[in-house]
């Protein structure tokens, strides 16, 4: 009866460590946006404005993000904060691919009766640094620590 207790504690320890680790995240779904950027080499989509005519009209931004752009369908001039990797201007036979900044000018590219469409902000990931002991390595070695100890002191 000792040994099935002592397994007991040990699988509810190893099972509370195992869901704290859990992450769940819920997100927009950015995806159309996110295609649109990546077939022109960038990771995923930011913000859409489109032409509807008389004005531009913000479609989709990402909360992290502030994208402003005014003008009309031969001009747009726009502000982003924090920066974005690159803009792509669709022009109904073409795409413009510009580069990205905290702000920028989009002109007509050429004076063929196809003006602007809509406009599409697009970021890429940061390289990021993969630490020696990771949040993984260090809940192993938490729930190992535990189970040792449980087992340690079920001897004594």
């Amino acid at each position: 009866m000792g040994a099935k207790n002592k397994m007991k504690k040990i699988m509810l320890i190893v099972l509370i460590a195992l869901l704290s680790l859990s992450v769940v995240s819920a997100e927009q779904d950015f995806s159309s946006l996110d295609k649109e950027c990546q077939a022109y080499g960038y990771d995923f989509g930011i913000s859409k404005w489109e032409w509807n005519g008389q004005d531009l009209i913000e479609v989709a931004t990402l909360s992290e993000y502030s994208i402003q752009a005014l003008g009309n369908n031969n001009q747009v001039s726009w502000t982003a904060s924090p920066g974005v990797a690159g803009v792509l201007s669709d022009e109904v036979c073409y795409y413009q691919v510009l580069l990205g900044g905290t702000e920028g000018i989009i002109n007509d590219k050429y004076d063929d009766g196809f003006s602007i469409q809509h406009v599409t902000f697009c970021g890429d990931f940061e390289d990021e640094e993969i630490p020696e002991f990771g949040t993984i390595a260090a809940g192993l070695a938490l729930i190992g620590a535990i189970a040792g100890f449980v087992i340690m002191r079920e001897r004594k």
